[in-house]
């Protein structure tokens, strides 16, 4: 448990927010099982490499530490859970199998350029000579992937289980190192918009990320956190790295450390925190650390917007996932949160300011005197 007393307006005298507005994205909610489709992809010239065996990725997405399942298990005091099917099926230790595209890697590498607003953008050379976008590259490709597999998919085995007629989760993991900017070779979370044919067991692929596999053979951090950060803008996480936004290493989705995300981003998203409590004077309060459910959050409406509040909560450096945050104690940050919103699901502004402590100019202690 930690302990604090709480005098309201310390923290502005004391503190400076600064800030970044998100769009927010609909949460998929509370659900059972979510079962993620994972499909390995190697081109023409270019294969995964061999030294990570088909048990390392098994580990990696469905174990029972520095894995994909636990990540969401822990983030979510057990209320989601995710567990992935990897595909072309295995069997034994071996090497990861994969669909082998009939292209080279350097097709979808691609040649990068600069467009009219300053983005970095990329162009594709079809078969037939043609230039295309990422995407008139990437979606052909995720075509025959899944119709190379989809024969191997389960019947039983519950795609969808929000009931929207798509599957919910498909990962597509490419060999090779990352290409910045190429959303082919670059780890993104993205949909296909319009598609109408492409299915598996009658459910339309929709939603899906791209992981790369040097980021998931990273051992500088969580090797589950890219994972976890892509996969959780399934259940309705924004991305929070851009901007003015300076939550930092305290949330997932501004960095892949693969650290939990803030508890606001837990109760807003996830949906897996029920509510915040309200701080409405000034006493003792006592709050677990974030990663204990119940009890661990507070909120203190800001008096210059209704809202806007103050959330607090107690972070642990330590443990798989945490202990790749700044250190221990406790963080205070403003969020844009319509806490009056009783469903949360509207799609509304979602802000995450983390308050930082303002530095102390230094008094010049040197003297000099003047000679006489």
């Amino acid at each position: 448990y930690f302990f604090f007393f709480l005098l309201f307006f310390f923290f502005f005298f004391f503190f400076q927010a600064e800030d970044g507005i998100r769009d927010f994205c609909l949460s998929r909610g509370l659900g059972d099982v979510y079962k993620r489709q994972v499909i390995f992809i190697s081109f023409s010239d270019f294969d995964f490499d061999k030294a990570y065996p088909a048990s390392f990725y098994e580990n990696l997405f469905n174990g029972d530490g520095n894995s994909l399942k636990n990540w969401f298990a822990t983030a979510s005091y057990g209320k989601t859970g995710v567990n992935s099917w990897i595909y072309p099926q295995i069997d034994g230790n071996t090497c990861i199998a994969s669909y082998k595209d009939y292209k080279p890697r350097s097709a979808y590498e691609g040649t990068p350029y600069v467009d009219n607003n300053g983005s970095l953008q990329y162009r594709f050379i079809n078969d037939d000579g043609s230039v295309t976008n990422w995407n008139g590259m990437a979606f052909p490709l995720f075509e025959r992937a899944v119709n190379s597999i989809k024969s191997q998919v389960p019947l039983d085995l519950d795609l969808d289980v929000d009931n929207d007629g798509c599957i919910d989760y498909i990962t597509f993991v490419m060999p090779g190192s990352i290409v910045y900017g190429n959303w082919i070779l670059h780890p993104n979370q993205f949909c296909m918009a319009g598609n109408k044919t492409l299915k598996i067991n009658g459910k339309k692929v929709y939603n899906y990320n791209v992981q790369v596999e040097e980021q998931l053979h990273d051992t500088k951090y969580v090797r589950a956190g890219v994972l976890a950060h892509e996969g959780f803008h399934i259940f309705g996480a924004y991305d929070l790295y851009s901007g003015a936004s300076n939550i930092h290493e305290w949330d997932l989705m501004y960095s892949q450390m693969g650290q939990m995300p803030s508890t606001y981003t837990k109760y807003r998203c996830g949906q897996w925190i029920e509510n915040i409590p309200e701080i409405k004077e000034s006493k003792s309060y006592f709050l677990k650390e974030s990663i204990l459910d119940p009890n661990n959050c507070y909120m203190i409406r800001s008096p210059l917007s209704s809202d806007e509040a103050f959330i607090l909560e107690f972070r642990k450096k330590e443990g798989i996932f945490d202990n790749y945050i700044p250190g221990t104690g406790l963080v205070i940050y403003l969020s844009l949160i319509h806490i009056s919103e009783p469903t949360r699901q509207a799609e509304i502004s979602y802000a995450v300011f983390c308050l930082k402590k303002k530095k102390k100019k230094k008094k010049n202690t040197n003297t000099h005197h003047r000679a006489q």
